[in-house]
């Protein structure tokens, strides 16, 4: 199986410290509406999982696990 390397696809969040109030308030909010598409509510508890961590960087993978680890928890 082929080595997975996050960084060469892209799918890295980084989170610096560096704070920038500029979140799209009006479109968090249309995007967390409809709770038919639950799996947001896992994937921003599993980011804000990892910030707590005081992990600075998640690949892809890594807040699909933890949001897996959510669920079955």
């Amino acid at each position: 199986m082929a080595e997975y390397d996050p960084q060469k696809v892209g799918y890295l969040l980084e989170v610096g410290e560096e704070y920038h109030d500029t979140l799209d308030m009006e479109g968090f909010s249309r995007m967390m509406q409809s709770p038919s598409y639950c799996y947001k509510f896992y994937w921003l508890e599993a980011i804000v999982k990892l910030i707590s961590e005081n992990k600075e960087e998640a690949s892809y993978h890594e807040i699909i696990d933890e949001m897996a680890g959510i669920t079955w928890t």
